[in-house]
């Protein structure tokens, strides 16, 4: 089975990567090569994976905060997932500018314990392991709005890249969003919607699940399968 053969359908081509994100994967990759899970810096932002129980901490202070302004819950994901699913390989990813912490986002790599992902949508991503695609997903996302964004959002989604693509060779990349951003992903990211929406018990929210073939992606940006 290929990917466009799968029971589900994808509401938009996967030929419609966001060109801004193209652009700035283009740049970053012109940063000299660097083991995937080193600090990363560009500009007044550098990005490294939590390592310690500080970091963590800051990674929970920048969720709690930001969930609380738009009026989600920050419940435990522990409590909140069936006993089958209970992740295991994560990297929490924490962007700094001027040694303050000013995003965060958490990369999941598939392993038999599954994903966070799997809780709604179970059908979707065993869909994609039947036909050898490697899942990673991407969740707890968190940036201070301080006007200076863009660089966050770029260089935490560029560690996660180099993470999830490069040290995991993904496939595939899906993440949860509410409905009202599903447009800024798909025009940013050139994330695609799957499935239908439902509400999330995590962050008692809607939710809608959306995929990036990162293959796909590595065509587009004219790069080597895998690298």
């Amino acid at each position: 089975m290929k990917l466009n053969e799968l029971p589900w359908q994808l509401s938009d081509p996967y030929e419609q990567v966001g060109a801004a994100f193209e652009s700035v994967l283009r740049r970053m990759r012109s940063i000299p090569v660097a083991p995937a899970t080193e600090e990363l810096q560009v500009g007044e932002v550098s990005v490294k994976v939590a390592g310690s129980a500080e970091d963590q901490a800051a990674a929970d202070r920048l969720i709690a905060e930001r969930y609380a302004w738009r009026g989600y819950l920050d419940r435990s994901e522990a409590g909140h997932l069936s006993t089958s699913i209970v992740p295991t390989a994560c990297f929490t990813l924490l962007a700094f500018r001027n040694a303050r912490a000013v995003g965060t986002l958490t990369l999941g790599v598939d392993t038999a314990s599954r994903l966070v992902v799997d809780e709604a949508n179970p059908e979707i991503v065993d869909g994609l392991r039947r036909i050898g695609r490697r899942v990673v997903e991407l969740r707890r996302f968190a940036v201070q709005d301080d006007g200076e964004s863009k660089a966050i959002f770029a260089n935490l989604f560029f560690s996660a890249y180099r993470i999830g693509r490069v040290l995991h060779r993904a496939t595939d990349v899906l993440i949860e969003v509410n409905p009202r951003h599903e447009a800024f992903y798909r025009r940013i990211f050139g994330f695609a919607r799957v499935g239908k929406q439902w509400a999330c018990p995590r962050v008692n929210a809607p939710a809608v699940l959306m995929h990036l073939d990162l293959i796909n992606l590595d065509v587009r940006l004219g790069a080597s399968q895998g690298h």
